[in-house]
C-alpha cells in the first residue's frame, strides 16, 4: 500500500510537470508569435504539400524506429534479450518523461523503472539507458567545438570564441560526472548509504527497510558496472550497429528543419542547419526547465531569424517542436499512464 501510495505521488508529479511545460512551451511560442512581425498564424501557405508530407511522415517512422533500435542493440551488446515492442514503448515514455522533468532526467528513472517490471534488473537498465544516452552526448558533445570553430554560416550568430570557451567547460562538468559515477563507484555507494542512513534517522526509512535498500543497492550498482564491462567487451557487431543507429537517429533528428525550411523555399544549407540543431540540442542538455521548454523554442527561434522571414519563425518553430518533441510527448502520455494503469490494476 505504502509503495502504491508513493507511485501515485510521482504519477502526480509528472502531470505537474506536464503543466509546467505546456505553460512554458506556449508562453515562448506566444512571445515568439509577437516578437516577430508577419507571424500571425501557424499556418504557411504551401508548406505541407503532399510530397512534403510523405517525407515527414517516413522520417517520423525511421526517426522512431532508430531510437528505439540504438537501445535494443545496446541491450543485444550487453547479453539481455528484449523485445522489440517493449523499445516502442519506451521510446515514447522517455519523451514524455524526459518533457515534464528538469535536465530531463525522468526519461532514463520512468524507463528504468518499466524495464524492472519487465524483468530486466535495475542495474543492467540503468547501465543500457545510461550507455544509450552517453553515446549520444558524446556524438554532439565532440561536434560542438568543431562545430563552432569550422561551421562559418555561424559567425554572424555566435560568438565563436566564447562558444568554444563555454562549451568546452559544460563539456568537462559532463565528463567528470560521469566519471565519478563509473569509476568511483565505492563513493557513489557511500554517498548513497549516508543518505539512507539519514532517512533513518529522521525515522522516514525504518531500520530493516534501510537495510535492505542497502543491499539492493550495492547489488545494482554491482550490475550497472558489469553491464558497462559487458558492452565493451560485448559482440562487436552490436557495438557498431548501437553507434551506427544512435548516429542515424540524431540525424534524422537534425533533418527535420531543413526539410520544413526547403518547403517554405528559403535557402539555408545542410550543414548550417545541422550544426545549429547540434547546438540546439547540446544547450538542452543543461537546461533546467522541463523538456527543455521555453529555452528550446527560444533559442531555435531566436538563431534561425538569421536565416529565414520574420513571418516564418514562429511556424517554423512550432513546427519543429512539434515533429520531434510535442507529438511524441503525447504519444508517451497515453502510453505511460495506460501502463501504469496496467500495472495497477494487475497489482
Amino acid at each position: 500500500m505504502q509503495e502504491k501510495r508513493k507511485l501515485k505521488k510521482e504519477y502526480v508529479t509528472y502531470i505537474i510537470g506536464s503543466l509546467v511545460f505546456i505553460f512554458l512551451a506556449g508562453l515562448t511560442l506566444y512571445l515568439i508569435f509577437k516578437g516577430f512581425k508577419g507571424a500571425g498564424s501557424l499556418i504557411v501557405p504551401g508548406v505541407f504539400t503532399g510530397g512534403t508530407v510523405v517525407v515527414l511522415v517516413i522520417m517520423l517512422l525511421l526517426f522512431y524506429f532508430f531510437d528505439g533500435l540504438r537501445l535494443l542493440f545496446v541491450f543485444k551488446t550487453i547479453g539481455t534479450d528484449v523485445s522489440f515492442l517493449l523499445m516502442i514503448k519506451l521510446i515514447f515514455i522517455n519523451v514524455f518523461a524526459s518533457g515534464v522533468t528538469p535536465l530531463a532526467t525522468g526519461g532514463g528513472f520512468a524507463q528504468i523503472y518499466f524495464l524492472s517490471k519487465n524483468r530486466i534488473p535495475v542495474g543492467t537498465a540503468t547501465a543500457a539507458t545510461t550507455i544509450r544516452t552517453v553515446i549520444a552526448s558524446i556524438v554532439i558533445f565532440a561536434s560542438v567545438p568543431v562545430i563552432l570553430t569550422v561551421e562559418k554560416g555561424l559567425k554572424s550568430v555566435i560568438n565563436i570564441q566564447h562558444g568554444v570557451l563555454y562549451s568546452l567547460l559544460l563539456i568537462t562538468i559532463y565528463v567528470v560526472l560521469f566519471y565519478g559515477l563509473v569509476k568511483q563507484k565505492a563513493q557513489l555507494k557511500k554517498i548513497i548509504f549516508s543518505f539512507l542512513n539519514l532517512l533513518r534517522k529522521i525515522h522516514i526509512l525504518k531500520p530493516e527497510k534501510c537495510e535492505t535498500m542497502k543491499v539492493a543497492v550495492d547489488r545494482e550498482i554491482a550490475h550497472f558496472a558489469e553491464s558497462l564491462v559487458l558492452f565493451w567487451k560485448g559482440r562487436k557487431v552490436y557495438l557498431f550497429l548501437s553507434l551506427l543507429s544512435s548516429c542515424i537517429y540524431l540525424f534524422l533528428l537534425f533533418f527535420f528543419p531543413y526539410i520544413l525550411i526547403r518547403a517554405m523555399n528559403v535557402q539555408v544549407h545542410l550543414l548550417t542547419v545541422l550544426s545549429i540543431q547540434v547546438l540546439i540540442t547540446f544547450l538542452i542538455y543543461f537546461t533546467p526547465t522541463p523538456g527543455g521548454s521555453g529555452v528550446a523554442e527560444g533559442g531555435f527561434a531566436l538563431i534561425f531569424s538569421h536565416f529565414v522571414s520574420p513571418e516564418y519563425v514562429a511556424p517554423l518553430t512550432f513546427y519543429w517542436r512539434f515533429l520531434t518533441m510535442y507529438l511524441g510527448m503525447i504519444i508517451g502520455f497515453v502510453v505511460f499512464y495506460r501502463e501504469v494503469w496496467r500495472k495497477d490494476d494487475a497489482a
